[in-house]
């Protein structure tokens, strides 16, 4: 997908041809096909430009209208395309030579601010009024993009890359520590914040507005404000749900290129993968499907999960013959070594650091079979094949619903061929007695905060941030509300995953779409009752009826869920040399002393050696890798 950037000098003061160079150089990454710019004394906009599907290639930005004095910059692929084009009255065969981002410079020049309300994709997009001397920044509800901002001494700064904000020419930029602290400590920062003091994503569904004095972010949808639906039976909120998932899926293979799918053994991935093998054989095409499958014995390190989801998702296979199943092995990159790479592609840490050698030496490899489109099911889980809330049951009796709760223990029981007995101790007595028994087992700790003896940041680090009173020593947060549990769910992924794709997209040079989070089908399986999701007692209702006779039995009605990254102690093992190597070249980096434990690091080093591979992805591998990552940061952050 394409990039935006751009810098508005409120105070007037002159951007010289140099820094408009620098930054332009910085975004080739970005712009395959080119970079484009529009400058003026005090602003330029620029876009960076990477083209998968037939109409992205006429895509002209920035875009500017002199006799209004507006301009423009946008990266976009709009699901409402068809009726855009009806609303400004291009033809058929002029919409062949318009592009998305085109219908969004129409669409902003006829709502204003109204516009992100009317759009549907993937997108964002800047608008500066050079004669009102406005800004207005935009990014989609929940898609695969992101954006970045800073506002400082009068000039702002806006752009897809994180590190372009950080590394401009006379910005001094700053670690946020106390987003450094709460990341060693495995807690989340405030939404908007990023690793940088004064730069913070632009969040989904929300826009910005500045000017001179000041500026202000929008909310413009809410995944609350979505209305309950009332359909005459379950059999017709399947059907819709089937329509407008192959409409969502459809959407996301305009190009003409080889189209690949990352496919485990869970509902979400499988049914993109089906859905996208059915419509490419309508076609007469064939579809890539990618597994990471485990290079070790790992049964053993997973016990009651998927540790090996090759055979199940090859099943796939068996019902699309169109379908090329691909093993990713990743045996061509270490965890170290993709620690390293990643750091180097997003130039700041992120969370899933398990899963970085494996996701990297699947791309790689689409890469090199020329995917442009690459599908995913990332963000299903509270859409798609929402459960229905962990403790929906629980909430149902403490609202007084008895009979209500009693029927759904009753179809529980029925559904997982289970006893009234382990169906009560599940869905009433865990969520009830849980956090009493965790706040009594807080209260009697010795521990200091609840992170302590699984966190890599360096003590005298964590007492400076005042980290204990930052973070609770226990939370009693009490059984979550399905509505709740839902927005915990499905809101954080969109802020950071949205981004990171998009990066690791313009990395390997494809465009990576997640058909979950269309808008249409998002916003139907917010306004789908519950009950639906827990039809007959059973959890994620809506996908597995609703993909019936599209998913093969074996994963429409698997009850276990699929574990990436089981066997990465072994594959530490492997290279020990390796890991010892970069603790110790880390562990001479001033800045990573400042804020590590490096005892803590070694100490969970060798319990990991002594384990001789027997060791889950466990507390030790999680403090070595988040500390091995803060660390390599740190250390390119110097060079």
């Amino acid at each position: 997908m394409s990039a935006i950037f751009g810098r508005i000098n409120f105070n007037g003061q002159p951007i010289s041809a140099e820094t408009v160079g620098i930054l332009s150089e910085k975004m080739s990454m970005w712009g395959p096909q080119g970079i484009e710019i529009l400058s003026r004394i005090d602003f330029f906009l620029g876009y960076a430009c990477q083209s998968f599907d037939y109409e992205s290639k006429y895509a002209k930005m920035p875009l500017e209208n002199r006799n209004s004095g507006q301009a423009m910059t946008a990266s976009a692929r709009l699901d409402n395309r068809a009726e855009l084009l009806k609303i400004f009255g291009i033809s058929f065969p002029e919409s062949f030579h318009v592009s998305d981002e085109k219908l969004l410079f129409l669409s902003f020049e006829k709502w204003g601010k109204e516009t992100p309300a009317k759009l549907r994709g993937d997108w964002a997009f800047a608008h500066w009024d050079y004669r009102q001397k406005k800004l207005f920044l935009a990014r989609d509800q929940i898609g695969n993009t992101g954006l970045f901002y800073t506002y400082q001494q009068g000039c702002f700064i806006f752009s897809t890359d994180l590190a372009m904000i950080a590394e401009m020419p006379g910005f001094k930029c700053q670690l946020d520590e106390e987003v450094l602290a709460k990341h060693l400590s495995f807690h989340s920062p405030s939404p908007e914040k990023t690793i940088w003091r004064n730069i913070f994503y632009l969040l989904p569904a929300h826009f910005l507005q500045a000017d001179s004095s000041d500026f202000k972010t929008t909310k413009y949808w809410d995944i609350q404000s979505v209305e309950s639906l009332k359909l005459n039976s379950p059999d017709e909120y399947f059907e819709r749900f089937r329509v407008l998932f192959k409409a969502a899926v459809n959407r996301r293979m305009s190009s003409s290129k080889p189209i690949g799918t990352q496919l485990s053994s869970g509902l979400d991935s499988s049914a993109v993968t089906a859905l996208a093998a059915e419509q490419a054989l309508a076609q007469g095409r064939k579809i890539y499907a990618f597994t990471s499958v485990p290079i070790f014995p790992a049964d053993h390190l997973a016990p009651g999960t998927i540790a090996n989801e090759w055979a199940i998702a090859h099943t796939l296979v068996d019902k699309y013959p169109n379908i090329e199943h691909i093993p990713i092995r990743a045996d061509d990159i270490s965890p170290i070594k993709a620690l390293r790479e990643n750091v180097k592609i997003h130039k700041t840490p992120f969370s899933a650091i398990g899963n970085y050698y494996w996701a990297y030496s699947l791309h790689l490899t689409a890469q090199k079979l020329g995917i442009a489109n690459m599908l995913t099911g990332q963000q299903g889980n509270g859409g798609i094949s929402w459960n229905g809330g962990r403790d929906r049951i629980f909430c149902l009796f403490h609202q007084g619903k008895w009979t209500e709760g009693l029927r759904s223990l009753k179809k529980t029981c029925s559904f997982e061929n289970i006893g009234w007995y382990r169906a009560f101790k599940a869905h009433i007595l865990r969520p009830l007695l849980k956090p009493s028994i965790d706040g009594f087992t807080a209260f009697f700790s010795k521990k200091k905060y609840p992170e302590e003896g699984f966190s890599a940041i360096n003590p005298a680090f964590s007492r400076k941030m005042d980290l204990p009173q930052k973070i609770p020593k226990f939370e009693r947060n009490g059984f979550l509300s399905p509505d709740e549990e839902r927005e915990r769910t499905i809101t954080p992924n969109a802020i950071v995953g949205g981004p990171i794709h998009q990066k690791i997209g313009a990395f390997f040079k494809m465009g990576i779409w997640d058909p979950t989070v269309d808008l249409d089908l998002l916003e139907f399986c917010l306004a789908v009752p519950n009950k639906i999701f827990n039809y007959s007692g059973g959890n994620r209702m809506l996908i597995r009826q609703g993909m019936e006779g599209i998913l093969p039995p074996e994963i429409q009605w698997n009850p276990k869920r699929g574990k990436q990254a089981v066997d990465i102690v072994p594959r530490l093992l492997l290279k020990p040399n390796e890991v010892e190597d970069e603790i110790f070249r880390i562990s001479q980096s001033n800045a990573a002393i400042e804020y590590l434990d490096f005892t803590a690091i070694k100490v969970a080093w060798d319990k990991i050696k002594k384990s001789q591979g027997n060791l889950p992805h466990s507390s030790e591998v999680l403090l070595l890798l988040r500390g091995l990552q803060i660390g390599i940061f740190l250390e390119q952050l110097v060079d």
